[in-house]
């Protein structure tokens, strides 16, 4: 649940709202044969995932609303989990897919401390050949239980994962796992895994001691419980492993989650089934729940063996696959087969809490608040997409030390805040999200596709501060998507007539490369730290005219450096007052409130 979208660098490219019609299509450069490692990112169904039941379950502790409905989804409302009382607005989100997130504090539309985001959802593809750093013999995504063993000689993969609803809660209940529908928050993290490995490979991932197949499937018998309550030691080590990744109650994770999930990492229940093959070939079958799984995901995906906890302020130590790292998966499968040196993967599923609105200001150059009355702002919502990083919070020792948030002390940065309607809108505040660099190297690519149709812009200049999002308070403009924007200017290939975006690498954005600079510390003067997301691309509605001034400079952002007085940029984020009063009751806390 981060935010952003970022002015400064958006405000200041190439394209303005007029003469955009004068752009034509264009057809990117078909791609190259590549020796070597290929990674092909694929991006679509923008505004179009429905939200599942688990978002219902979310209101209570973290506030999360659906825009101008009353529930996410029809079955919270045949349940009774989301009542709707109002016959003004929609029972139920439908397309085009937005929600209203408030970042820790005051949940409540309104509040003096509110300070709220609103995003749409998308799914993308990530295909990769021979991708380095991921291996047999450390796998990052898997454990190493006994490292002293050498590695086998094949991985296969198959990993699901999904959020539980209360179906799936009661039906695991029932097979006597200690999971209830009463205590889903809608972060309850299901992954369901299949791996299938040589024998020698079992027995350095999961330490497994036999010297042949019988032996082996013994191993397996003895150390793993066929109950979902139960825990054999082989299931107590994985849960374990998992625990020390993502950071205990009492212990600090190699790839800590708190910063990005708010609580430390929690396992429900884990169970693994091994199944060994007269020719050794081992099946292991791994069921488990828990709270921040996502987090981890994200984590080794962009830090790779890197550790995170060691060097969350340094991008340039990371050594993932992915350019960025978000945490916010859903029906995501992963598929692959690790090799020698690297491996093989396709990983699909929607992202949630990243394609975001925010505002620029339109002609007059400034923001324009509206809090009721005759409209007299000139104000142009956006929707970017731009790459960040998963934390958003910062907790503090000894809970949590660690936060990717901290690259960003304030004052030293700022930027200002433009959500539609939100309390903080054209303020310039601290940092709640972390922008990140992303640059395509050789045999990389993106293609976005975005819906050519009319899709939902919210009005800053109609919607009043403070309104609640599912009161039908927000002002909406059913508008198609109209390019105004790439960071860095005129990067990669758009098509206005398909509606697509392409970069092919190597493509290099120029932003900054992620670190504090020389002398290691964040807010002083050589930090190579971007202020807004490179390597994005911001829409305003078709009907926008004119050209918004420019906030800032390229070369400013591209610097990234901070003269010790306070580096205020302006980036369209957040914005909020009280309007229509709310059918349900908010709390205020975390799960540390638990």
């Amino acid at each position: 649940m981060s935010v952003l979208v970022a002015a400064t660098a958006f405000g200041v490219m190439s394209f303005g709202l007029a003469g955009l019609g004068s752009v034509q299509a264009q057809t990117p450069p078909a791609p190259e044969p590549a020796a070597g490692p290929t990674l092909n990112f694929e991006f679509y169904d923008f505004f179009n995932v429905p939200y599942g039941p688990w978002w219902d379950y979310r209101f209570v502790k973290y506030g999360d609303l659906p825009m101008n409905a009353e529930c996410f989804n029809q079955v919270s409302v045949a349940d009774g989990t989301c009542k709707p009382v109002n016959a003004n607005v929609p029972d139920v989100s439908s397309y085009p897919y937005a929600n209203w997130y408030p970042f820790p504090g005051a949940l409540q539309p309104g509040h003096q401390l509110n300070n709220p985001a609103i995003y749409a959802p998308y799914r993308f593809r990530a295909t990769g050949t021979e991708i380095p750093g991921y291996s047999l013999a450390e796998p990052v995504f898997l454990p190493v239980q006994n490292p002293a063993a050498a590695a086998g000689t094949s991985l296969d993969f198959n990993w699901y994962m999904q959020y539980l609803t209360k179906t799936d809660a009661n039906a695991l209940a029932a097979l006597g796992c200690p999971v209830t529908a009463r205590s889903l928050d809608g972060f309850h993290l299901r992954s369901q895994a299949t791996l299938v490995m040589d024998l020698q490979e079992s027995r350095r991932l999961f330490g497994v001691v036999a010297a042949d197949s019988t032996a082996a499937q013994r191993w397996w018998n003895d150390n793993t419980d066929p109950t979902c309550l139960g825990e054999g030691a082989a299931e107590t080590t994985l849960a374990t492993w998992y625990s020390n990744q993502g950071g205990g109650n009492t212990l600090l994770g190699t790839y800590d989650i708190v910063s990005s999930f708010e609580y430390y990492y929690y396992p429900w229940y884990t169970q693994v089934k091994g199944t060994v093959a007269a020719d050794g070939t081992t099946t292991v079958e791994i069921d488990h729940v828990a709270w921040g799984t996502e987090v981890l995901f994200s984590r080794w995906f962009y830090w790779g063996s890197a550790s995170y906890a060691a060097n969350y302020l340094d991008s340039t130590k990371a050594k993932g696959w992915w350019g960025m790292e978000l945490a916010w998966f859903e029906d995501l499968t992963f598929t692959g087969s690790l090799g020698a040196v690297g491996f093989d993967f396709t990983l699909t599923s929607a992202m949630n809490y990243h394609f975001q609105i925010g505002a620029l200001p339109g002609p007059n150059g400034v923001y324009d608040p509206y809090t009721g009355g005759p409209a007299t702002g000139d104000d142009v919502p956006v929707w970017s997409w731009g790459p960040w990083l998963t934390d958003y919070t910062f907790v503090g020792a000894p809970v949590a030390p660690y936060s990717e948030i901290n690259r960003y002390p304030d004052p030293e940065y700022n930027y200002t805040h433009s959500t539609p309607g939100s309390r903080p809108y054209g303020v310039n505040k601290s940092y709640d999200y972390t922008p990140i660099t992303w640059d395509l190297d050789a045999g990389q690519s993106w293609h976005f596709e975005f819906p050519a149709t009319a899709v939902v812009f919210y009005d800053p200049n109609n919607t009043p501060i403070g309104t609640d999002p599912i009161g039908g308070g927000y002002a909406e403009m059913a508008e198609p998507l109209k390019l105004r924007a790439t960071n860095p200017a005129s990067y990669g290939t758009w098509d206005p007539v398909a509606f697509t975006w392409d970069v092919l690498g190597p493509a290099t954005t120029g932003g900054p490369e992620g670190s504090p600079g020389p002398d290691g510390t964040p807010g002083t003067a050589d930090d190579r730290y971007p202020t807004d997301p490179w390597g994005s691309i911001t829409f305003a509605p078709a009907s926008a005219t004119g050209s918004p001034p420019a906030v800032g400079s390229p070369g400013a952002d591209q610097d990234a450096d901070v003269s010790g007085a306070s580096a205020v940029l302006s980036s369209a984020t957040d914005g909020f007052e009280a309007s229509a009063a709310p059918v349900r009751e908010r709390s205020s806390g975390t799960r540390f409130d638990d």
